[in-house]
């Protein structure tokens, strides 16, 4: 899942996420660099078929920070089949 947005000054950017309703597993994607303008975070790792919070934090070099609004999204069902993979044949 790609996020973007815009700050109109130069901030630090934290994104938060994790399937609602159970905050004890929000995971936290930082990035220090001080970006004006356009920001993007790659979200990975997220469960098929679940419903998502997300918040953006910007923090400027002062400690002024910026939340956003909480976002929500469901994930999509994982509809690709299953794999085998490194079969071996052993024996005689």
């Amino acid at each position: 899942m790609l996020v973007v947005w815009e700050t109109n000054t130069e901030v630090s950017s934290i994104v938060t996420f994790y399937p609602q309703g159970n905050l004890a597993a929000a995971k936290d994607l930082v990035n220090i660099a001080q970006v004006k303008g356009r920001h993007r975070m790659l979200v990975e790792g997220l469960l098929p078929q679940t419903a998502y919070s997300l918040i953006v934090i910007g923090r400027d070099r002062a400690g002024n920070e910026a939340k956003s609004d909480v976002q929500t999204f469901t994930t999509a069902t994982d509809t690709r089949p299953p794999m085998i993979t490194n079969m071996k044949v052993e024996g005689t």
